[in-house]
């Protein structure tokens, strides 16, 4: 391999990498980090990715790359790069809230597993779910858990999660046992 070859496998490796890290820690923060359901974060990713997406558009005006017969390239570039910036910053309010989420709340309360568990990517799921409701986030939240970690005579549930004003990040869960009696911590 020449030197051109390397700096381009570089340039292009490199940043390729990272997004895909981004997208693999997007899935991760899913499964752990809840937004409230009146915090206007979507709202703001689109915008911000309709703006990138105009923003290419005109670029590719500028170079002349759209003549009247390529008025469908103009399209196709604003689609892109919206749809591109879109998946990119998805979980840009989750990270947000990881990173700044600082007040520690503990809430006990009762719980439901659900099987299988919720959708890690794709194609698989967790193990088992426990589902509960969160009343500081007002709706239902469902974290992974695993078969090894339930405990049969459990009737309630403590969940340490960490809050800002947007969302919450859950930290850890211990059941409770019907005697009151507290097992392990278990991190989510």
């Amino acid at each position: 391999m020449n030197r051109t070859n390397i700096k381009l496998t570089i340039v292009i490796g490199v940043p390729f990498i990272l997004w895909c890290g981004w997208m693999l820690e997007g899935i991760r923060l899913n499964l752990r980090v809840f937004i409230r359901a009146a915090a206007p974060d979507a709202m703001i990713v689109i915008t911000v990715s309709a703006l990138i997406g105009l923003f290419f558009a005109w670029r590719h005006m500028l170079r002349g790359h759209a003549s009247a017969f390529q008025e469908q390239s103009l399209y196709k570039t604003f689609i892109f790069s919206f749809l591109f910036a879109a998946v990119t910053f998805w979980s840009v309010p989750e990270a947000w809230v990881r990173f700044t989420a600082r007040e520690v709340i503990t809430d006990k309360v009762t719980f439901r597993i659900e099987r299988p568990g919720p959708a890690i990517g794709r194609f698989s799921h967790c193990e088992a779910g426990l589902r509960f409701y969160d009343d500081w986030l007002k709706y239902y939240v469902e974290l992974c858990t695993k078969d090894k970690y339930l405990v049969s005579d459990a009737r309630t549930v403590e969940i340490e999660k960490r809050v800002t004003a947007h969302g919450a990040h859950f930290v850890r869960y211990r059941f409770i046992s019907a005697d009151g009696a507290p097992h392990r911590w278990i991190d989510v």
